[in-house]
């Protein structure tokens, strides 16, 4: 399982985190869950084919081949100027699942199909 972990630090480089686990583990899921939960801000919810965001990060940030139940994509904060501005959020999914998107000023609900989209949030 490779995860590709994208974003700008404060000099605004891009920078890459590729992280590669041999084998899943406990362990491995555990520190995984913590990343993408409490940096990234992702928290899926397999079952019901739901994934929220708490968007609070304003680099450009996200994961690729995110897999939850069975659903694997991309998501890509390309960039972030809320609240004043917008948030653009590209994504590439293999199936339709339901994305809840939250920031400081506000919720928003997408339905996301299969394939790419964009998304222009703004509140």
């Amino acid at each position: 399982m490779i995860f590709i972990l994208r974003c700008n630090d404060f000099l605004k480089t891009d920078k890459i985190l590729l992280i590669n686990v041999r084998g899943e583990t406990e362990k491995n899921d555990q520190v995984f869950a913590l990343l993408l939960e409490n940096i990234i801000g992702l928290q899926p919810v397999a079952p019901d084919d739901k994934l929220y965001w708490d968007l609070r990060l304003r680099e450009r940030h996200g994961v690729e081949n995110y897999r939850f139940g069975d659903n694997v994509i991309d998501i890509l904060c390309q960039s972030n100027d809320l609240p004043r501005g917008s948030a653009l959020i590209k994504i590439q999914s293999n199936s339709s699942f339901e994305l809840m998107i939250s920031s400081q000023i506000g919720k928003k609900t997408f339905q996301i199909n299969e394939g790419s989209q964009n998304i222009v949030l703004e509140f």
